[in-house]
């Protein structure tokens, strides 16, 4: 059943205008984007200064939970307190991502839940 519905929703978001973002669209993003990149060797090689103010500004979003963030591969990770990983999305693919979550969403509330529980 899950299947089903896993297609079922795949074929209403491609006929809605919505693109399917997977991990490899992730991948080839992140190696196009400059900021993702300079994240990506900060989180990879634990590579941060004493103060925010001293990073490029590109990184200071990311400085308070730098702790938080790992790699895996190209594309990095952001881990909740609780355990629960989620995929800090490059720039480029944002827009794609919201409109396919506001494409099913019911209701601007329920809509920001379901992007804070599945991405950063």
């Amino acid at each position: 059943m899950f299947a089903a519905v896993a297609v079922a929703t795949a074929c209403l978001l491609e006929a809605e205008g919505g693109i399917i973002v997977d991990l490899h669209m992730v991948e080839e993003e992140a190696c196009d984007d400059e900021d993702y990149i300079l994240l990506h060797g900060h989180v990879a090689a634990s590579d941060w200064t004493a103060h925010k103010d001293e990073e490029l500004l590109p990184l200071h979003p990311y400085y308070w939970m730098r702790q938080h963030l790992s790699c895996c591969g190209d594309i990095i990770m952001y881990t909740t307190d609780e355990g629960h990983l989620h995929v800090v999305v490059p720039t480029g693919l944002l827009c794609v991502v919201l409109f396919n979550l506001h494409s099913g969403h019911q209701g601007k509330n329920s809509m920001m839940c379901q992007f804070r529980h599945s991405m950063y």
